[in-house]
């Protein structure tokens, strides 16, 4: 299984995730981590990639758990939560699907004032907009953010340090 293939593994078990029934018990685990082309490892849960061992896969025995792959320069993880009704609210169905750099901590860099301020006066809009969905940010960069030329960089800053009103 060459990187493609397995990038392609990962895409059909998110695809099955959200289609069928994939992550609904362990039996439909196993079946569709084993169609994605992994082998079962000695150790219960873990996957191996056959083609290149640096990739292996840790799964659990129901739906509410996170599986993750790691290997190469990066860490994919998908969690499913099948619809639940805990009294009058009915909270849906979704999926969680993330990939993370290993040499970056999952909790994120540390906050760095000089760089979003380099990003906010220089960046491309792209950069400026993903600057705006950050929590942390100095107030005066929120300011240069909200009066940005790129109205998506200002709706950003706003949907993300907008206050809400008394009528919440």
């Amino acid at each position: 299984m060459n990187r493609d293939a397995m990038l392609n593994g990962v895409a059909e078990l998110a695809r099955a995730a959200i289609l069928g029934n994939l992550l609904s018990e362990v039996d439909s685990l196993a079946a569709g981590i084993e169609r994605s082309g992994w082998v079962r490892g000695a150790e219960g849960g873990r996957w191996l990639c056959p083609d290149d061992q640096a990739w292996n896969l840790w799964s659990a025995d129901h739906a509410a758990d996170w599986v993750t792959w790691h290997g190469g320069e990066a860490t994919v993880s998908i969690n499913v939560q099948p619809a639940q009704q805990p009294g009058r609210v009915r909270v849906p169905a979704h999926l969680q699907f993330a990939i993370e750099r290993i040499d970056t901590p999952s909790e994120g860099l540390p906050r760095d004032d000089e760089r979003a301020l380099r990003v906010a006066r220089t960046g491309s809009p792209v950069a400026r907009w993903y600057l705006a969905g950050e929590d942390d940010l100095p107030d005066d960069i929120v300011e240069l953010l909200r009066h940005d030329e790129d109205p998506a960089v200002s709706a950003a800053v706003d949907a993300r340090f907008l206050k809400p009103g008394p009528l919440g």
